[in-house]
């Protein structure tokens, strides 16, 4: 009689493990180093991004269709607080705008455009809305570096730059499991919620 095989753990399971045991002390400090700067380049991005034809006209289509206050800001739009979704949204589109953000070849991805705006709103609406929660700069950036590494090795194993031959945009197929894992590292979600 043979053994019974060990049950085959899939690879969004192996992710989400991954993700929620990664501790800043797994990173190399080189790592850590490039994720920082990659942070300032995507923030200084949305600056630049922020008031460009494209983007105003963006952000005037969504805030009269969403003109309530919400917990998240618009990056470069003097305090201006919206939903955290519509924060995510704008501020991705302004990260995005000029096409002067982070790029992995291999991935393919533009990750700032998708994991910091993301991080930006979550972290804005869970400390606003539960006092309990904090988020310190190591925070940030461990959930940052945790979506610049799931972003593009997902990407990778879903069969990378032949997904833009194929005529689909990148960040809408890898981009959900990047912003995913950033905020699921930041919210300190288990595996198992992940």
């Amino acid at each position: 009689m043979s053994e019974p095989q060990p049950k085959s753990t899939s690879p969004t399971v192996q992710l989400s493990q991954w993700v929620s045991k990664l501790k800043l002390d797994d990173i190399p400090d080189r790592v850590r180093t490039r994720a920082k700067y990659l942070i300032l380049d995507g923030l200084a991005c949305a600056f630049v991004g922020s008031h460009l034809p494209w983007s105003e006209t963006a952000a005037q289509a969504i805030l009269n269709l969403e003109p309530t206050q919400g917990d998240a800001s618009l990056i470069g739009w003097e305090g201006r607080k919206v939903t955290a979704l519509t924060a995510a949204l704008l501020n991705g589109t302004f990260i995005q705008g000029f096409e002067l953000d982070d790029w992995h070849s291999e991935g393919p991805l533009h990750s700032n455009s998708i994991i910091l705006s993301a991080l930006l709103a979550a972290a804005e609406q869970a400390n606003t809305q539960a006092s309990h929660f904090t988020t310190s700069g190591q925070d940030f950036l461990l959930a940052t570096i945790a979506g610049y590494e799931t972003g593009p090795r997902v990407g990778r194993s879903l069969w990378g730059t032949h997904v833009l031959s194929s005529g689909w945009h990148s960040g809408a197929v890898f981009g959900p499991a990047a912003a995913a894992a950033s905020v699921s590292k930041l919210y300190g979600l288990d595996a198992d919620t992940i």
